[in-house]
């Protein structure tokens, strides 16, 4: 990944490790950022999936996504990672999970810390440029958009615009589990209903 990587550069990559592993067609997951990158790889490659699934991404920036990956993109670049790491999880996870984390703080910002926070600000910077709105009616596998009604990360509604753009799409909206809903079993449930459809 290198400085002005883009959310479709990053496909490409990604096309070039399914193409190396000798992979063929698959189902293919992506979640956040993975999402942007998974549809980019519907777009160009589809041949390379079966079934898609989209989950808790965008589209396009919006003023959240603006606000909240700028304000990590801008933590990254002074390189503050313990302000980034609890910033993260306050933004990804509901209250009553956060709330668990916040004793921990102390330790977890203090161990695996990377030496430079440069990767994880490429990252940000493709998702600051993320917009496939336009290009999103090329995906014609059948996709499964998976977004929750609390996500303080990318906002509401996206996965609904998501869906909205994405012929034969199915959309399902979790409830009250913000942006780290993939890590529920609802999530999971639905995840995998779809992929055995």
């Amino acid at each position: 990944m290198m400085e002005g990587s883009s959310t479709r550069d990053m496909a490409r990559d990604l096309k070039a490790a399914i193409d190396a592993l000798g992979i063929g067609q698959a189902h293919v997951m992506g979640i956040s950022q993975g999402g942007m990158i998974a549809q980019y790889l519907a777009i160009d490659y589809p041949e390379l999936i079966d079934r898609l699934v989209i989950g808790i991404s965008i589209a396009r920036p919006n003023a959240t996504v603006q606000e909240v990956i700028g304000r990590w993109l801008a933590l990254a670049e002074s390189n503050d990672y313990a302000a980034l790491f609890i910033d993260a999880v306050e933004k990804t996870y509901p209250e009553i999970k956060a709330r668990k984390y916040r004793p921990l703080y102390p330790v977890l910002t203090s161990i695996g810390k990377p030496r430079n926070l440069a990767a994880f600000a490429i990252q940000a910077r493709a998702c600051l440029g993320h917009d496939a709105y336009e290009e999103l009616h090329r995906i014609k596998n059948p996709t499964l958009v998976i977004g929750d009604d609390s996500d303080l990360v990318v906002g509401k509604y996206t996965s609904e615009e998501l869906a909205q753009r994405i012929p034969h799409s199915e959309l399902y909206t979790t409830k009250g589990f913000g942006h780290g809903a993939f890590g529920e079993k609802e999530f999971n449930q639905q995840v995998l209903r779809f992929l055995k459809a």
